[in-house]
């Protein structure tokens, strides 16, 4: 089966919405980790009463903390730079599939 133009430019869409949504997931838990994320002294002089000390770090989203069961980056460095690695490649990929997208429609 021969695929049309108009085909190829709806795949090319689809793949350059894939790439964001890659690179979303991974922004989810940089994001995070890198500005809210702090160890639990920190977070229960803050927050005093509220903090579970049993707990392995702590997310501060809004002044509601939470657990972050990851840990602290210099926790589980591996996967921080995993999940660094996959916003870099999906917004790497979206831009590309931009590009294509913006040459195949001149084209058209």
């Amino acid at each position: 089966m021969r695929l049309s133009r108009n085909d190829i430019g709806a795949l090319m869409w689809l793949a350059t919405a894939a790439c964001m949504m890659f690179a979303f997931f991974g922004f989810a838990v940089v994001a995070p980790w890198t500005f809210s994320v702090m160890p639990v002294a920190d977070a229960a002089a803050r927050c005093p009463g509220t903090i579970d000390l049993s707990w392995v770090a702590v997310l501060c989203n809004h002044s509601q903390p939470s657990e972050w069961k990851p840990g602290l980056i210099r926790d589980n460095p591996l996967r921080y730079v995993a999940a660094l690695a996959q916003m870099i490649v999906g917004l790497i990929g979206f831009a590309y599939g931009v590009r294509r997208v913006k040459a195949f429609m001149r084209a058209n």
